[in-house]
């Protein structure tokens, strides 16, 4: 018998005659509760509204609404209203995972702190520069020639050798190797755009290798190249007056990511927390205990 049930509940019509079900439920409560009560509730549509209303619409169309126009956006935000006002009286807002969230996101920006009117002191900065220098430091650059050859295996390694010979004798490197939509050379650019381009490995290689000498074979992904080095610049620690704009910037971020950390908990201290474990299967169920 359970099964056959079982069967039935898995039909399409089933399922929707189901859910009809539920929502004539729904209606027959919310019509039941207004008849009984007879209260009427009221909508106002202030003046603030229809001009937020205007407004989102000009920004949208880039012109002012017709009259016809106005009087539909106010009947779709009463009919919003209506149907807003009856799910909450439902409880449908309850629960809501997407409703919970942008509750949060809002209370957040409640509590979020203005961003500073007055200026960091310079030793407020550089305090702060100096526990965050890795995230300001410039990286190494480098600036390079590369001749690209495709293949593999011991005929590829032996053809490496005699082209590597070739450019240290003068070759002109355009007349070897193979073609690929990378730059046969580059002036000074940062090791990152170096891995976005050629691979971690390339750009690994090019911090050990000899500056204006031909060398390699250079592995990437593509294959592997014949590079010669023209250029290479060191890690540098910018000084504040170089980037205070950007560390003025993240120093504010930081202080309001702290006043609002500091509002949160002092919120959370307000409540007692209470984890409900989960049974083990050879216990009984533990009792609630407020951390």
């Amino acid at each position: 018998m359970a099964t056959r049930l079982l069967r039935i509940a898995r039909e399409p019509l089933a399922q929707f005659l189901l859910v009809g079900a539920v929502l004539a439920a729904l209606f027959a409560a919310v019509s039941g509760r207004q008849e009984s009560t007879g209260a009427r509730e009221s909508i106002v549509v202030s003046e603030t509204r229809i001009a937020t209303l205007t407004d989102g619409f000009a920004r949208t169309f880039q012109r002012p609404p017709t009259a016809a126009e106005v009087d539909r956006l106010i009947e779709a935000y009463v009919r919003e209203e209506v149907l807003v006002r009856e799910a909450r009286k439902l409880g449908l807002d309850r629960n809501d995972s997407i409703i919970r969230e942008r509750l949060a996101q809002k209370m957040t920006f409640v509590l979020e702190p203005p961003v500073a009117e007055q200026e960091p002191a310079d030793a407020e900065l550089a305090a702060f520069l100096e526990r965050n220098r890795e995230a300001y430091r410039k990286p190494p650059e480098v600036a390079f020639q590369q001749v690209y050859l495709s293949g593999d295996g011991d005929a590829h390694a032996a053809r490496a050798t005699k082209t590597l010979q070739a450019l240290r004798a003068g070759a002109d490197p355009a007349t070897l190797g193979d073609p690929i939509l990378l730059p046969a050379e580059t002036d000074l650019i940062s090791l990152a755009d170096v891995r976005r381009r050629f691979g971690p490995d390339f750009a690994r290689a090019l911090l050990r290798l000899p500056i204006g000498e031909w060398s390699g074979p250079v592995p990437s992904p593509y294959g592997s190249h014949l590079v010669r080095l023209s250029d290479r610049t060191s890690p540098e620690d910018p000084p504040l007056a170089a980037i205070r704009e950007d560390v003025a910037r993240d120093f504010d971020a930081e202080r309001r990511r702290a006043l609002l950390n500091a509002r949160v908990e002092g919120l959370r201290a307000g409540y007692d927390l209470i984890l409900e474990q989960p049974a083990k299967a050879d216990e009984a169920p533990p009792g609630m205990a407020p951390r």
